[in-house]
C-alpha cells in the first residue's frame, strides 16, 4: 500500500483508527508500519512485536486501546506478535501497512491491510498451536502422544486447505514444508523429554534436511529450529574446546569455520555467520576491524553485512574504558540536584544499588569502610545512586544508616536514563570514573573485593 498511513487507518473498515501524532508517516517505503487497537485495555500488558533473534518493541496502548509502531526486518518475512497469552506470526515486508484488532475477552487476534488473508491464516494456525500446549501433549503416554499428533496433521492440513483459495502458491509449498518440520520437532521435543534417545535421534536426522532450506528462513521458528541445530552440530563442541580458554576471537574463528564446514546452502550459512557475530560484538568491547572483514568475506547477504557495521558503531558510543563518563543530574534526601559534572577533577566511584537488593546491602559496610579511609582525601567522592522506587523508604534508610558520600536516588528505577546510559543490567554495580571524567572501569571491583584499593591508589596518583 503507497498511500498515507493516516488515510489508511481513517479508512480501514476493522480498525476505525487514526495514527498517533508523533507517528512519523512520511517515509511509507521506510519499514513497516503496524497499527492496532486492544478491543479492551488491560492495565500492565504490552504488545510485543518481536523482528528477529535479537530485537523486540514493547509497545503500550494510548487511552483509547490504540498502539502504532514502525519496525524493520532484515529480509522481511514472519514477526511475531504477543499480547499476554495470545501470540502469533504475521508476515509483511519493507513498506506494508499492518492493522490489527486484538479482542482479548475472544482470544482473536484479527487482520488488515497488506497481507490479510495470509495472517488471518496463520492466526488460526497460532490457534491450534496454543490449544496443543494447553493440552499438555508432552504429558500423555506414548500411543496417546502419536494420536494427537496425527490428529493435528490434519487439523493443520484441513486448515490449510480451508484457506488456499486466498494464498498463493509460493507461500502454500512453504507452509507445507514448514508445518512438516514443526510436526517433526514436536516428535523430537516429546522423545527428548521421554528419554528415547533412538527415535530423538531418527526424527532429528529426518529434519536435517529441512535446515539446507532457506526459503524457510522467512519464519521465525524456523530460525529457532535452525539455532537449536547449530548448536548442537557446532557451537557445543566449540564451546567445549574453549571451555578453560579466554579466547573469545579464537573461539568466534572456529564458530564460522564449523558453519562453514557444516552447512552447504549459503543463505543458510549467511543466517548462522550473523547470529554468531551479533553475539560476539554485541558483547565486545573492540570493533576488531580485522574480524568484523573476516565476517564479510564469508557473509554474502549484504543485509547482515551492514546490520554488523551498525551495531560495530553504536558500541562504539557505548561505555567503555577511556571515554568521558556521561553526564547525570539526580537528586540527594534534601532534593538538591547534584550533577557528575560538578564532580570533574575528582576521582568518583559509583555505587548502584538498591535498599531492596540483598547483595548491596551485604557490600555497604565495606563501601562505608573504604569511604572513611579516604575521609581525607578531597581529592575521591563516593557516589551512591539507588534505583528505588519509593523515595521515603529511601530517604529513611540513609539517615538510618547514616550513609556517607554523596547519596542519590533515580525513582524511575530500572527504566531511568542513568540506568539506561550505564546499561546497569544488574545491582549492586560499580563504576569508577577517573578526575578527567574519563571511565576506569565500568565494572568496578566491589568494596570487598582485594582489588579496589590498589585500583584507586593508581587512579589517584594518575596525573593525566
Amino acid at each position: 500500500m503507497k498511500i498515507s498511513v493516516l488515510f489508511l487507518c481513517l479508512m480501514n473498515p476493522l480498525l476505525g483508527l487514526s495514527v498517533d501524532q508523533n507517528f512519523d508517516t512520511k517515509n511509507q517505503a521506510s519499514g513497516i508500519v503496524v497499527v492496532g487497537q486492544v478491543d479492551k485495555i488491560e492495565e500492565g500488558k504490552k504488545i510485543m512485536l518481536v523482528q528477529d533473534r535479537f530485537r523486540h518493541i514493547e509497545k503500550e496502548t494510548d487511552s483509547e486501546g490504540i498502539f502504532s509502531a514502525r519496525i524493520s526486518t532484515l529480509a522481511g518475512g514472519m514477526i511475531y506478535l504477543v499480547y499476554d497469552q495470545l501470540y502469533t506470526d504475521f508476515y509483511a515486508q519493507e513498506g506494508d501497512s499492518i492493522f490489527i484488532k486484538i479482542n482479548p475477552s475472544q482470544s482473536k487476534f484479527e487482520f488488515s491491510g497488506d497481507h490479510a488473508d495470509k495472517n488471518n491464516y496463520l492466526f488460526a494456525r497460532s490457534s491450534i498451536d496454543r490449544s496443543i500446549y494447553q493440552k499438555k501433549i508432552f504429558n500423555l503416554a506414548q500411543d496417546s502422544f502419536e494420536l494427537a499428533l496425527d490428529h493435528l496433521s490434519i487439523q493443520l492440513g484441513e486448515l490449510l486447505k480451508k484457506h488456499s483459495q486466498l494464498l498463493d502458491a509460493q507461500f502454500i509449498q512453504q507452509e507445507k514444508k514448514f508445518l512438516t518440520l514443526y510436526l517433526m520437532d514436536l516428535a523430537a521435543k516429546y522423545y527428548a523429554r521421554k528419554s528415547d534417545k533412538e527415535l530423538q535421534a531418527d526424527i532429528e536426522y529426518q529434519m536435517q534436511a529441512y535446515f539446507e532450506d532457506s526459503t524457510l528462513l522467512q519464519y521465525n521458528h524456523f530460525r529457532g529450529y535452525l539455532f537449536s541445530n547449530y548448536r548442537g552440530r557446532v557451537q557445543n563442541d566449540v564451546f567445549k574446546q574453549f571451555q578453560e580458554k579466554d579466547d573469545p576471537v579464537g573461539k568466534l574463528l572456529a564458530l564460522f569455520e564449523g558453519i562453514g564446514n557444516t552447512y552447504d546452502n549459503q543463505k543458510i550459512k549467511d543466517y548462522l555467520y550473523y547470529v554468531t557475530a551479533f553475539r560476539f560484538f554485541k558483547t565486545s568491547n573492540d570493533s576488531l576491524q580485522w574480524v568484523q572483514n573476516r565476517f564479510n568475506e564469508l557473509c554474502t547477504t549484504k543485509d547482515y553485512r551492514e546490520d554488523i557495521d551498525l551495531l560495530i558503531r553504536e558500541n562504539s558510543m557505548k561505555l567503555s574504558k577511556g571515554k568521558i563518563a556521561p553526564d547525570f543530574t539526580l537528586s540527594n534526601i534534601n532534593q538538591q540536584k547534584i550533577s557528575l559534572r560538578e564532580l570533574r577533577g575528582k576521582v568518583v566511584y559509583i555505587d548502584f544499588w538498591a535498599t531492596w537488593c540483598a547483595p548491596c546491602i551485604k557490600e555497604l559496610p565495606d563501601w562505608e569502610k573504604l569511604r572513611r579511609e579516604y575521609a581525607s582525601n578531597n581529592d575521591i567522592v563516593f557516589l551512591g545512586i539507588s534505583i528505588d522506587q519509593d523515595i521515603s523508604r529511601w530517604t529513611k534508610y540513609v539517615k538510618d544508616k547514616k550513609l556517607g558520600g554523596i547519596q542519590l536516588i533515580a525513582p524511575e528505577g530500572r527504566k531511568s536514563s542513568v540506568n539506561k546510559v550505564y546499561t546497569v543490567t544488574g545491582i549492586p554495580r560499580y563504576v569508577l570514573i577517573d578526575k578527567a571524567g574519563k571511565i576506569i572501569d565500568e565494572f568496578a571491583p566491589h568494596p570487598s573485593s582485594k582489588e579496589i584499593r590498589d585500583l584507586l591508589k593508581t587512579t589517584l596518583e594518575n596525573k593525566e
